[in-house]
This record gives C-alpha cells, structure tokens and sequence, in this order.
C-alpha cells in the first residue's frame, strides 16, 4: 500500500503542474478565435467542434457512469449502515428477550412457591405413625390366656384347642388404632421389622434379621463431604435368622463396597425422611454367580421399646358408581 502511494504522488503532483497551462492554452485559443474574422473562425470551429466532439461525448459518458458508480456506492454504503443499525437493534432486542424470560421465569417459580405454601387440598399419599410399644413375655402370655383371637370356626379353630405363643415380638397396636400387615415397625428413622400379622389389639412384628422378613431396598454411597447420597442398585433384603440381614438379586457388574448403606424403599413417595435400614458389612461374589452376595448389618440392634408402625394414608376418594338399572328406572320416572 506504502508503494503504491509513493508512485502515485509524482503522477498526481504533474497533473496539477500542467492544469494552469492546459487552462492558459484554451484561454488564449478562445481569445485568437474571438479575434479572427468571422468567416475565418466559423472555418476553424467547425473542424475543432468536429474534432472535440468524441472527446465530448467520451466526457459525458464517463461522467454519467461515474454518476451512476458514485450513487451505487451511495446506496450500498446507506444499505451497510442500515444492516449495522438493524444487527444492532436485534442484539439489543435479543438481551432484552433473555432479560424478560429471566424475570418471567423467576417470577413463576415464585408464584409456583406461594402455591405450594397456600395450598389446602391433601396430597394423595401421606404418612402415619403409631407410636406402640412391645409386649413382654408376662403380658403376651397374659393375652394368650384372656384376650380374644381374631379367628374363629371359618379358621378351623375349635374349643378347648391349645394356642401357642408365637416366637416373633407383639407390639400393643392393632387395626381398632389402623395398623394393618406389612406395615414398616420404625425406631426413629430407622427400619426394625416388619408386621406381618394384624390382630385387633395387638400385631406380631417380624424383625429385619428372622427368617419370613423381605424388603425392597436400596444402596447408597455416602459422599465425600458425608452431607449428601449417591443411590444405587436395588435390591431385596432378606432375614436368615443370623445376626446379619441378607441382600439379594443385586447384579455383580454394579459398584457395591463395604460401609454403603442400605434404605427402605417402603416409604417412597409419601415419606420425606429416608429409612435407613443398616449397613453392608460384607461382600462376595460366588464363582460364576451373576449376583453379589451382600450382607447387612442392622441399623437397630436389639428390640427397641418405643416404636413407630408406619401406614400410609390419603383423603378419601369418591369413586363414580355406575347408576343401577333400578336407579335409572326411577330417575326416568
């Protein structure tokens, strides 16, 4: 570009030298024009218009080609400022755009907050404790002996039969207080047993650790700073009758280590707290098995005194009946 310019500078510095004289030239043809005889100048005109006429129309056409350069340019130059100005004015109109779908959207969690908070309706599930207590020998043998059984000759229950006390603990609730089978026997947040039979009074509680116990459950890794969960698999925990609970049906390509936890999936959905059930304290891995062999410690050693049964509950639901064919006989009358 410096080139350029530095050889073009003598060109434009000798046009400018030669413009004074071009013009004193053509001053001084007009004036020796004017001054001949008419005659003798119409003869040197024409020849001189006849000669100058191309020169002329080159002129015209350059100018007007010139003038239409000149007015495209104008015209893309007006064009590019009006695209500038347009790119600008979307950009601003697109920050503005993000800047309303942010309030909007934070106004809407807010309303979505206050919605919950105002809210009366019940939700569909929710969870009930009973607060019970176990039965000692004295009191269950008590039971055994003046407390009426909720079975009957439908049962094949006949007089003067013996009735033996079971091995598995009672607690003092029964289904006149809602308690009902498979109800989770809780001790704080942790998992005891389960109840597996409902009397009136009083139900039998089949801790973690006896045979007849099964519960849904899931792993789950605590994290580093111990605040936070990372579950995984599931799986089905089993009572054997040893001191250690076993976990089954849980795949050896899953990560399982020793120190994870173990929760109730019982109260999914409708239980806010999770229900830890123990702790894995052993892990194998048969020869050939497609499954680990894990063994769980219990979060709740020995039997509690006061316990927790855990039954879901809900508002009630009114179910549309179908109308009978009497009903609708006498609605048509």
């Amino acid at each position: 570009m410096n080139c350029a310019m530095y050889g073009s500078r003598p060109t434009h510095s000798f046009a400018a030298r030669r413009r004074p004289l071009l013009v004193g030239v053509g001053l001084l043809l007009a004036l020796g024009l004017a001054l001949l005889p008419p005659g003798l100048a119409d003869a040197i005109r024409t020849p001189m218009a006849a000669a100058l006429m191309p020169a002329q129309r080159g002129l015209i056409a350059v100018r007007r080609a010139g003038g239409a350069t000149l007015s495209h340019v104008r015209a893309q130059l007006a064009d590019a400022q009006t695209t500038g100005r347009r790119e600008l004015e979307s950009k601003r109109l697109a920050e503005e755009n993000r800047r309303l779908m942010g309030e909007l959207q934070a106004a809407r969690d807010q309303v979505r907050l206050l919605a919950q908070r105002d809210r009366q309706d019940l939700p569909l599930l929710a969870a009930k404790c009973i607060p019970a207590r176990l039965l000692g020998t004295s009191a269950q043998d008590y039971l055994v002996r003046h407390q009426l059984l909720d079975a009957g000759q439908t049962q094949g229950v006949q007089r003067d039969a013996l009735v033996l006390r079971t091995a598995k603990p009672l607690v003092d609730r029964g289904m006149q207080t809602g308690v009902a089978e498979g109800g989770v026997v809780l001790a704080g947040s942790c998992v005891w047993g389960k109840i597996v039979a409902a009397g009136p009074h009083t139900s039998t509680v089949c801790p973690m650790t006896e045979p007849g116990y099964r519960d849904l459950v899931r792993l789950a890794a605590p994290s580093a700073d111990g605040r936070t969960l990372r579950f995984g698999a599931k799986g089905v925990l089993e009572g054997t009758g040893e001191p250690l609970a076993r976990l089954r049906m849980i795949e050896t390509t899953e990560p399982v280590s020793e120190g994870d936890l173990v929760y109730s999936m019982a109260g999914q959905g409708f239980v806010e707290v999770p229900l830890l059930c123990g702790r894995v304290v052993r892990v194998e891995s048969p020869h050939g098995a497609g499954h680990w062999d894990i063994w769980v410690e219990p979060a709740i050693g020995d039997a509690p005194e006061d316990l927790a049964i855990l039954c879901p509950t809900g508002p009630a639901i009114e179910m549309a009946r179908r109308p009978s064919a009497s009903g609708a006989v006498s609605g048509s009358e």
